[in-house]
């Protein structure tokens, strides 16, 4: 657990996991990370490296890439590059990624969200629920060392409601929406 002392703050959702797994007998669990866009997949793979995982990342949804990768790896993140993609397509490009993961024998799959709340949150989220049984997700996308925070169920970004800052106007996935639970359920 001394490796947990190595990670960022800003990444206590995943010393949360990572603390789960090390408590399950010694072994490690084979993670599978989503990510809408290539900075993310690099951010989320970076911080399991730093705790000591060996992390592959994948930016082509291939079943045997993922088989493969996951056998040497202890974590693979598969970049489906969705952020600026309809809907539909999210949906349809997540829900394949996570077939893909349960293929690779992955054994616990985090969705990786934008800290500004930009791409297909809902969607994503959606297709991530439908293709596995579970029918309940965690959803934190607060980032207090880059001034988001999530109060009350409302994001802000510098204590602004985020429909009111500059990604508002993000020319290709304008955030409108403050309250999480409205800009989930409007995808």
């Amino acid at each position: 657990m001394s490796q947990l002392s190595k990670l960022p703050l800003k990444s206590s959702i995943l010393k949360f996991i990572i603390m789960h797994v090390l408590g399950r007998k010694g072994r490690r669990l084979k993670y599978g990370i989503l990510a809408d866009d290539f900075t993310g997949a690099g951010d989320v793979g970076l911080q399991f490296r730093r705790s000591g995982f060996k992390v592959t990342i994948i930016t082509k949804l291939d079943v045997s890439l993922a088989v493969e990768a996951v056998k040497g790896a202890g974590a693979i993140v598969l970049d489906t590059e969705t952020r600026n993609a309809s809907g539909g397509e999210a949906y349809k490009t997540v829900r394949r990624a996570v077939e893909i993961m349960k293929e690779s024998r992955v054994e616990l799959a985090y969705k990786k969200i934008d800290s500004t709340l930009r791409g297909n949150i809902g969607s994503e989220l959606d297709a991530v629920l439908d293709a596995t049984i579970k029918k309940l997700s965690l959803v934190a996308p607060a980032l207090p060392e880059a001034q988001r925070a999530t109060v009350g169920g409302y994001h802000l970004v510098r204590w602004t409601p985020i429909e009111q800052t500059e990604f508002a106007k993000d020319p290709l996935k304008p955030v409108k929406e403050s309250n999480l639970v409205k800009l989930i359920s409007l995808e």
